[in-house]
């Protein structure tokens, strides 16, 4: 089916050297499509990512930031499908430089929406976070505001199709706990937790790029998919990492670090009237559409998806995904 989705098809993704951009190249490149370009401004790893595509002919990496408007007029002609992925995505470093992370999430965000309309492309799926939800960090509120940008741009353009997939915590991706926690185990050293209740929506890098696939062919417009998760407790995760270690480490507490939450909001209040369930996804609906049918499964729902108020996996469960997931 993905082969079939991408045949013929030029595809271009920002971030391209991220956990998901990078996992987006890998699944995309095997299905064999007319071309992919991927941009990142990070050139020491898309000197590195160049390198284990040397012999694919359809496969163009280039350094390229997209505050750099003309050049990505320049680079999105004839493409088909933009998948942006790149944003300031570290909630302290937001915190301390949020000049700069508007000047990418938002600034950036608009100079590739404006550049997308300019040469017709088909869709464009913009990547978000739980966090632009309640938003309590520079981060979370510069990812809101791209979500306005998508909405904005959605409903006053009818040649390019934009829509939001909107996803928690990505488990082993780049600055997640996981790293973290694995390297406080190898040293020996006890784990550090900032809040023994916190909780978090989480997900595989390989599961998280499936369903921006998924979503990129789903949307009509307008719309958030977000995407259904598993939820844990930071402690418990830890937990879990020691007991894995057979290490005899204890759980220190840190105290919160700015802008965290305790809890993570996949969707509101005011969005729980405008969704819809769907099988790996709830579709909040910003635009109306003549036929909005998703799937034949259907359904509406009032949900407001919050992580204090599903279930949380036990320590055994946590344990399998890890292992299953080759995590460690």
């Amino acid at each position: 089916m993905i082969e079939e989705r991408f045949s013929n098809k030029t595809i271009f993704i920002t971030g391209v050297c991220g956990s998901i951009g990078a996992e987006l190249l890998k699944q995309i490149s095997l299905s064999k499509p007319k071309k992919i370009i991927g941009i990142d401004n990070n050139e020491s790893a898309l000197f590195f990512l160049k390198n284990e595509y040397t012999n694919y002919d359809n496969v163009v990496l280039l350094h390229c930031d997209i505050l750099n408007k003309n050049r990505l007029e320049k680079l999105l002609i004839n493409v088909d499908y933009v998948l942006h992925t790149a944003a300031k995505k570290h909630v302290i470093i937001s915190e301390e430089n949020p000049i700069e992370t508007v000047n990418t999430n938002i600034i950036g965000l608009q100079n590739l929406i404006d550049s997308s309309i300019h040469n017709k492309v088909k869709r464009f799926i913009f990547t978000s976070s739980d966090k632009a939800v309640g938003p309590t960090n520079v981060m979370g509120a510069t990812k809101l505001i791209g979500e306005r940008q998508i909405i904005e741009a959605s409903e006053n353009n009818c040649d390019t199709i934009f829509a939001i997939t909107r996803f928690g915590n990505v488990l082993g991706s780049n600055g997640s706990v996981i790293p973290i926690f694995k390297k406080q185990i190898e040293a020996n050293l006890d784990l550090t937790l900032t809040h023994k209740d916190m909780s978090r929506f989480i997900m595989t890098n390989k599961q998280a790029v499936d369903l921006v696939i998924e979503s990129l062919f789903l949307a009509k417009g307008g719309e958030v998919f977000v995407t259904k998760m598993n939820v844990l407790k930071i402690a418990d995760l830890a937990k879990a990492m020691i007991e894995l270690s057979n290490k005899n480490l204890s759980i220190v507490s840190i105290g919160t670090k700015k802008g965290e939450k305790l809890y993570e909001e996949l969707s509101s209040v005011e969005e729980a009237n405008k969704t819809l369930e769907i099988e790996n996804f709830f579709v909040i609906v910003n635009t109306p559409h003549e036929n909005s049918k998703y799937s034949e499964n259907q359904k509406t729902t009032n949900k407001v998806y919050v992580s204090n108020n599903e279930q949380e996996m036990t320590i055994g469960e946590i344990k399998d995904f890890l292992v299953n997931n080759q995590l460690l």
